[in-house]
């Protein structure tokens, strides 16, 4: 029995320093593989510094090999530079800015009329240019490209629930309230269009605000389009006019009442009776039609705010800088566009040496 126990104490013994031997060596492991991660990713990066370098000399020997042959195209790429520079036109850009409102300006349509002036533009269909902006053939003439920018969309949700504070509060659901809400000003939000401009001539800009919106505003879509809802507007307007033409036979009516002294007003009392059964305030009629006044004069600024499909928020400006590329920038992107050529051809002439090889 004794050797059995002095044999269990050795084993016991023996696996305690096992055990510590796992728990210290966790940490030792983790650095290694730190170390070796950090080791790798070393060895990638010279890898990868190496590729370029390497890369780089056998340019550098490439192009010492064929050095009169790329020289020549430099050279040639610089004198396409600049004549590049000294023979075409300088043209300039300037932007406008417009808002129209969502219920009748389409933004893909909007887009597709200047997709047709550019195109215009692009093909020296000046007749077209002159017909389309209503300008003379000499001033389309000067016009290089049209571009419509991306909209701006602007939720007003304020001025909206305004408008349709009645509906809206019969709803009780507050999240289908807000919905609602939402997407009515999703359909009567407005929006900003950007176009921009480029011209051969910098005073042509001045004259294009009034043949561009214009433009906009005659287009039968558009038109068509806004009429309608001015069209819906102004029959509410009118119905609200009924009402105040009602409410004010109702007031004549209690004037006269008053004037023939057919009342009975007691102590703390403003009721007027008609007749003998009648009672009626006035103070609720009173507070109606000022409600009605309020309404129609909302729906009256709203319906000359759509007076036009389009205004204009910021016209062109007589642009002073040049877009067209400076003489310095010109020669260098000569010389670059050049020597890539040059390069490109003597690769291609060596592929085609090696395949006839």
């Amino acid at each position: 029995m004794s050797n059995q126990s002095s044999e269990t104490n050795k084993n016991i013994g023996s696996e305690t320093p096992a055990h510590a031997s796992i728990g210290s060596s966790s940490p030792l492991s983790r650095e290694v593989d730190v170390r070796s991660i950090a080791t790798g990713f070393g060895h990638w990066i010279r890898c990868f510094f190496n590729f370029i370098l390497s890369g780089l000399v056998s340019f550098l020997l490439f192009a010492k090999k064929h050095f009169l042959l790329l020289l020549v195209f430099a050279v040639l790429g610089l004198s396409g530079g600049i004549a590049y520079y000294y023979f075409s036109r300088p043209y300039y850009r300037s932007t406008m800015t417009i808002q129209s409102n969502d219920r009748f300006m389409d933004n893909n349509y909007l887009g597709k009329i200047f997709d047709d002036l550019n195109n215009m533009c692009k093909r020296k269909s000046y007749k077209g240019l002159s017909d389309a902006l209503n300008i003379s053939l000499e001033q389309a003439m000067y016009l290089k490209s049209f571009d419509l920018g991306e909209k701006t969309d602007i939720y007003d949700m304020a001025s909206v629930y305004s408008r349709h504070a009645d509906f809206l509060l019969k709803i009780k659901s507050e999240r289908e309230r807000n919905e609602l809400l939402k997407g009515l000003a999703q359909s009567e939000n407005s929006a900003i269009y950007p176009i921009t401009v480029e011209a051969y001539g910098s005073p042509i800009f001045l004259q294009l605000n009034e043949p561009i919106i214009k433009l906009i505003r005659d287009n039968p879509f558009f038109e068509r389009r806004r009429k309608i809802v001015v069209g819906g507007l102004e029959i509410n307007e009118a119905k609200i006019y009924e009402e105040l033409a009602k409410l004010d036979s109702l007031k004549y009516t209690m004037a006269r009442v008053l004037e023939e002294g057919q009342k009975n007003i007691k102590t703390g009392n403003t009721n007027i009776i008609i007749g003998e059964s009648s009672v009626l305030s006035p103070l609720p009629v009173f507070d109606k039609y000022i409600d009605l006044m309020n309404k129609a004069i909302r729906l009256r600024y709203e319906i000359r705010l759509n007076e036009y499909s389009a205004e204009i928020i910021s016209g062109f400006t007589n642009s002073k800088i040049n877009m067209r590329f400076s003489l310095v920038t010109s020669a260098i992107l000569g010389v670059a566009y050049g020597f890539l050529i040059g390069f490109m051809l003597v690769v291609c002439r060596l592929i085609s040496r090696r395949a006839s090889g």
